[in-house]
């Protein structure tokens, strides 16, 4: 399954790297991982501590569309049914790295994983 998503950005375990992921257009293929391929990329890519917090959003994602389909997908998985703790620790790592000053610009993207960690 991971190779098929490659093609869509995301994390390259060969090599090691982070690409922006074309959620959008993953969504369009049946029965698609997005979110499961766009939370366990985030969880490498915190893994491996290659995340920016000046750039975090963009090296996730590739363009606006593509963060509004995540944060619908956050929406629609409901309150911490989709949150492992591999998920859950890169949120935080992510969180960390984005730190004070960034947080503010990614606050609309997150809403929904600060909802989901609530309840």
């Amino acid at each position: 399954m991971a190779a098929a998503c490659v093609d869509f950005g995301g994390w390259i375990h060969r090599d090691k790297t982070l690409t922006p992921i074309k959620l959008s257009a993953l969504l369009t293929m049946p029965r698609n991982p997005s979110f499961v391929w766009a939370m366990d990329s985030l969880a490498a890519a915190a893994e491996a501590g290659i995340l920016d917090g000046a750039r975090y959003i963009a090296q996730l994602f590739a363009n606006k569309e593509d963060v509004r389909s995540f944060r619908q997908i956050l929406r629609d998985a409901r309150a911490g049914k989709w949150l492992t703790d591999r998920h859950f620790t890169a949120l935080k790592i992510g969180l960390r790295r984005i730190g004070r000053s960034h947080l503010r610009r990614h606050r609309e993207v997150l809403r929904p994983v600060k909802q989901s960690l609530r309840t």
